[in-house]
């Protein structure tokens, strides 16, 4: 039986074989001769050379003649193939063309079935060096009509008139890249810079060099050239070193012109389709170019300068010819391009000593769009990337301008258009309460490296002519001041960092320093002490030298308040050194980002969770016992979910995916930056949590924390529902939790407390937790095994957790929790016997009230509009919203929010008005400029409320 098994699988095996055999390959390099299926009018105008190449050591040449064409018999397989990350690389034809000479007219490519035409497009030959095509079966209409699937012959027809050399390399009939990846000829090298002649610039061409203007570009070279000044001469081994990169490229110039190793735009691309040795992407080169950049500006022997440049320009004028020139549709920018965008600047002189300098300006504009800094009128792309990634880009590309007063033009323009990309109202970039967006939400992953890049660009324009504006200023100082609010140290919440979640730090001192230095004019002026404050604070250890000369300033105490953000979802409650962040879900913004397989166990990220980071000094999110190996993606703290196995909670479908909920009222309100109170509707994703739905808030009142849940439901999946007190690693597994005054330690320890009565808890940071009676606790502590954030590997870990279990399938379930920062046993211990210091008044559909018994302080969270039960100060509303009212005398502090964003198609908030019905007959007193009397009828004063942005607005309660 076993023989007939292992004869059959090798038929299988031999079958499968030879159907690959016959299966024509869907690459061609031309190493093997010329194929028999490529047939050209004339036989004799085929043939192979060794002139060039793009792939080994071989290409097609094909001297052609007006009207003639070469018919390529052969299949383009499966038109409709994608992969890739997310499924989003299609099907795609491509081809690589070399002129010696520029040509008139265009070859056009017409792919037939059964002699009958189908899709076509054009390349144009007026070049020289290599051009390629590429362009998508099935997507957005890339050809001039519909390839057929049957695809039998493809047509390579050349230009109607005159005569010339064509040479052919590389062709893929069928390999599968990026959507956004294609390059249609006819389309791409038809760019051209913007002319400041032709638009509106945002600045006038000085009329003389001032020495304002000479200083200031000065200034700027030095900030981008940091090896502006040399030092001493390289060592042999160093210049060893470069001449082994520079031979590594194989160029040779020679009377046919220079060739050298082959590079192309996405290798991937020619992977796909099976091609052996695919040649790679220009990233090696341009690393070798930008350290002999470095070289070349660092050592005092001229010899040495003259060889590195001498090499440098061979591998620039080997660049050119492998298509990297401006207008080829072979980009090399955004990520990718910083190191060749780093070497074209520093190595500019030279270039243009060498009549290269026009030719490295141009294609630095075509990677990084520098000219069209000088057109006023042309929309803005706002994102992190443009801010941090292209935005110093196009800083260099003005200074690579040669002309001087051309150089000024161009460097006012990008501060002008800098300052407007940071005021911006947009789907991304900064937001009014200093969150940056990216991908449409507070993104700390993109934020952490590109804010500090672009705080270094404001730097560079800092005592210079093309200063940013104040305003521009303003919203980046408020970025970082409420950075360094919900980050404890450097550490922000995971909510935060998207596709990311255990990244961690996002913050770093020396931005703040910078910053503090970069304010608009000169002097006194342009200091900062706030920034310069927190600047001290946040270093891991004191400054070896004096940060701010001639500034008297000392590190700023740990913040201590609350901050809302309505943009980014969160209320922050800080007491020092401890730190307590909630975070909302609405429509507005998303929660959670999965990209394909990165951050693969994350659907339930920010679904109302309380991040906690205190504890162990520095304060990290590793200290506060968040840690990767082991973690339990089923139990963020605070949150509200089904606890499921990895293998179920991982999604089986790709591409991006974000975590959002349909209802677009969600979100914090601070009230006098003490306290505050935040409000998420929670709905599980459907590939997650199918059907789970709960209402969630958080009452900040000094250093307790009363969260409360009502209305939680879900569809039977056979998976229960929790509410995660926390999760806490284990540093070792003997560090105790305390559970009613008993201390656990040790691992394989469980215990289910008795549901009739109060609980209280200490995790391993000092936090204290206390339940109410009729909640079913359940505590572990265990050893876990789980998977990593991106799904690659097994991970493992020690840890403590405790949470509230609703059951399988509940409906209208509820909870009422505290948080209590610093606890100790013997406060718990009173809490839990009755000993409370608030007292939650409603808690059902209609609201979540609650009142702080030491302050007087009122919480509430009214989810419906109408009247408001019970003898409150509130009466009535017209719309859901926050509300906090502190007593003062006879009057009261009043904070109000609606929660809401309420964005248009702009992604600008829409002002609309609340009504808040109070008790009694009230007056106004330094409040907001949102907030009126609307009227005082009957006992009762209606207090009126322009919300915008999802925004809290205050003011006093007189009678």
């Amino acid at each position: 039986m076993e023989r007939a098994i292992v004869l059959t699988l090798l038929l299988v095996a031999s079958a499968a074989v030879a159907q690959d055999a016959a299966t024509p390959p869907m690459y061609e390099s031309f190493e093997a001769g010329v194929p028999a299926e490529w047939v050209a009018t004339r036989a004799d105008s085929l043939s192979r050379s060794d002139a060039h190449s793009k792939h080994g050591a071989q290409l097609l040449r094909w001297d052609w003649r007006a009207g003639e064409e070469i018919a390529v018999a052969h299949g383009i397989g499966d038109v409709t193939r994608k992969g890739g990350y997310g499924g989003y690389h299609k099907a795609a034809f491509a081809i690589w063309l070399y002129c010696e000479e520029p040509t008139e007219g265009a070859v056009e490519l017409r792919f037939e079935a059964g002699g009958q035409p189908g899709g076509s497009f054009r390349f144009p030959l007026g070049f020289t060096g290599w051009r390629r095509a590429v362009l998508h079966y099935r997507w957005r209409g890339e050809f001039d009509g519909t390839v057929p699937a049957d695809t039998d012959t493809i047509r390579i027809i050349a230009p109607q008139a005159g005569e010339g050399a064509l040479f052919i390399d590389l062709v893929v009939y069928n390999g599968i890249v990026d959507y956004r990846q294609a390059s249609i000829p006819e389309r791409q090298f038809v760019w051209r810079p913007v002319d400041a002649d032709e638009v509106r610039t945002p600045a006038p061409k000085p009329d003389a060099l001032t020495p304002e203007i000479e200083a200031g570009l000065a200034k700027i070279a030095e900030a981008l050239d940091p090896w502006s000044l040399a030092q001493a001469p390289i060592s042999d081994e160093r210049m060893g070193e470069h001449r082994e990169r520079f031979e590594a490229q194989r160029i040779v110039r020679d009377e046919r012109g220079i060739r050298g190793a082959p590079l192309v735009v996405r290798p991937e691309l020619y992977e796909t389709a099976g091609v052996p040795d695919a040649p790679p992407s220009p990233a090696g080169i341009a690393s070798s170019m930008r350290e002999m950049a470095a070289s070349y500006h660092y050592t005092t022997d001229a010899a040495q300068r003259e060889q590195l440049a001498g090499w440098y320009l061979l591998m620039a004028d080997h660049l050119a010819d492998q298509g990297f020139v401006a207008g080829s549709g072979n980009r090399w920018g955004s990520y990718a391009g910083r190191k060749l965008a780093d070497a074209m600047l520093w190595m500019r002189e030279p270039m243009r000593a060498a009549g290269r300098g026009e030719r490295e300006a141009a294609y630095f504009d075509y990677n990084w769009r520098v000219s069209a800094i000088l057109d006023a009128d042309a929309p803005l792309h706002v994102n992190l990337d443009e801010l941090g990634v292209v935005g110093p880009r196009q800083l260099r590309g003005a200074i690579m301008r040669p002309d001087p007063l051309e150089r000024a033009q161009w460097i006012a323009c990008f501060a002008d258009m800098l300052s407007r990309m940071i005021l911006l109202q947009t789907a991304d970039g900064f937001k009014p309460d200093g969150s940056a967006y990216h991908h449409g939400a507070h993104y700390m992953a993109y934020a952490g490296y590109n804010v500090p890049v672009m705080i270094g660009v404001l730097g560079a324009l800092d005592d210079t002519p093309w200063e940013v504006s104040s305003e521009a200023l303003a919203r980046v100082k408020l970025y970082l001041m409420n950075l360094r609010f919900y980050s404890n140290l450097l550490d922000v919440p995971f909510a935060m960092h998207g596709r990311h979640p255990f990244r961690g730090g996002a913050n770093r001192a020396s931005i703040y320093r910078v910053m503090a230095q970069a304010g608009p004019g000169t002097g006194e002026a342009d200091f900062d002490p706030e920034l310069a404050a927190a600047y001290l604070r946040l270093l891991a250890e004191p400054p070896a030298e004096e940060p701010f000369p001639g500034h008297e300033v000392t590190a700023e105490p740990h913040p201590t308040g609350n901050l809302t953000m309505p943009y980014a979802g969160i209320t922050a409650q800080r007491r020092d050194d401890w730190l307590a962040v909630a975070h909302a879900n609405t429509r507005w913004f998303w929660s959670t980002e999965i990209y394909d397989r990165v951050n693969a166990y994350g659907s339930l990220v920010g679904l109302g969770d309380l991040t906690l980071l205190a504890g162990a000094a520095p304060v990290s999110l590793a200290s506060s016992g968040y840690m990767p190996e082991g973690w339990d993606w089923s139990r963020f703290d605070g949150s509200t979910a089904p606890h499921l196995p990895v293998e179920v909670l991982c999604s089986e479908k790709r591409g991006t995916r974000h975590t959002r909920i349909r209802d677009s009222f969600g979100g914090g309100l601070s009230h006098r930056g003490r306290d505050g109170v935040l409000v998420s509707l929670t709905e599980g994703p459907d590939w997650a949590a199918p059907g789970l739905r709960a209402v969630k808030s958080y009452a900040f009142l000094g250093d307790r924390i009363i969260c409360l849940g009502s209305g939680i439901a879900a569809d039977d999946a056979g998976y229960p529902i929790v509410t995660n007190l926390f999760q806490r690693a284990l540093p070792e597994p003997d560090a105790p939790i305390t559970v009613d005054d008993e201390a656990l330690t040790g691992l394989a320890v469980t215990r289910d407390l008795a549901p009739g009565e109060a609980h209280w808890l200490i995790d391993t940071i000092g936090t204290g937790f206390v339940t109410a009676p009729g909640a079913r606790v359940h505590v572990e502590r265990a050893h876990q095994l789980s998977r990593d954030k991106d799904d690659t590997k097994d991970t493992e870990g020690d840890f403590a957790s405790a949470w509230l279990d609703h059951g399988v399938a509940p409906e209208n379930a509820g909870y009422e929790y505290a948080v209590v920062m610093r606890a100790t046993p013997e406060r718990m211990a009173a809490i839990a016997a009755g000993d409370a210091t608030w007292e939650v008044l409603q808690r059902d559909e209609r609201a979540h009230i609650v009142r702080d018994l030491e302050t007087g302080t009122l919480a509430l969270v009214l989810l419906q509009p109408g009247e408001v039960s019970g003898e409150l100060p509130v009466a009535n509303v017209d719309r859901r919203c926050l509300l906090m009212l502190e007593p003062d005398g006879d009057g009261w502090w009043l904070s109000v929010s609606d929660a809401d964003l309420n964005l248009n198609e702009q992604r600008v908030s829409v002002p609309r008005e609340l009504r808040v019905t109070l008790r009694g007959a009230w007056w106004l007193v330094g409040a907001s400029k949102e907030m009126t009397v609307a009227s005082q009828v009957g006992g009762m004063t209606t207090i009126s409320v322009m919300c915008h942005d999802g925004a809290g607005f205050e003011g006093r309660l007189v009678r």
